[in-house]
């Protein structure tokens, strides 16, 4: 114990020393990063969980809104599938603490998306850019637009449309983690919903006229 707590220190040495911008090592953070991933040692995971609390939560401050528990909700349930994905076999892909910490920070989107995918309740708080102004910009707030608009998009479009407009990825971001073959083909995406949003029957539908 007395070897783990030295190396807990040293951890948030060069933690503090990547925070203010300086130059640091960062081998006692991996070595850390190893006990609580090979030998799952409780303690280990404890002082990552305090190590990279602070930096969870700004992280989450983007997507807190879908979260009516909060930042520190979302920042907790993103380091838990944190914890349960990263078994041997998958850290050893990631050869870099900078990786790593990318990892984690993508499992604060992952755990917003998949929150988005069960609350219906995100219907009434998504943004869309249509191509011009219309009068169903007025009624851009009411959660009846956003069921209407649901029923007119299938799954893989209304998980771009809360990655794009909600959770405010970029197109590259998308493109990546959903694997489309370019970000040419994310706006062909998003230019074919604003499209499809915009016919007659549609729109009527979304002014509450149909």
């Amino acid at each position: 114990m007395g070897q783990l707590n030295t190396l807990i220190t040293q951890a948030q040495h060069e933690h503090a020393a990547w925070l203010a911008h300086c130059p640091t090592d960062t081998r006692a953070q991996l070595a850390l990063l190893h006990i609580a991933v090979h030998e799952r040692s409780d303690d280990a995971w404890h002082a990552l969980y305090t190590l990279y609390h602070t930096q969870l939560v700004v992280w989450s401050l983007p997507c807190a809104h879908l979260y009516e528990d909060g930042v520190d909700a979302l920042a907790n349930r993103a380091f838990a599938r944190f914890w349960h994905a990263l078994t041997p076999e998958r850290r050893a892909s990631f050869a870099s603490l900078a990786a790593l910490l990318g990892y984690m920070r993508l499992c604060v989107r992952t755990e917003a998306i998949d929150d988005v995918r069960t609350h219906e309740a995100v219907h009434a708080r998504l943004r869309i850019d249509l191509p011009v102004r219309t009068p169903i910009d007025a009624r851009i707030e009411q959660h009846a637009f956003w069921v209407t608009v649901r029923e007119h998009v299938n799954a893989d479009e209304w998980r771009l449309l809360v990655r794009r407009f909600v959770i405010g990825e970029k197109p590259q971001q998308i493109q990546q983690s959903e694997q489309y073959s370019s970000i040419t083909a994310v706006y062909k995406v998003i230019n074919r919903l604003r499209h499809r949003l915009s016919r007659p029957l549609v729109a009527a539908a979304l002014r509450g006229e149909g």
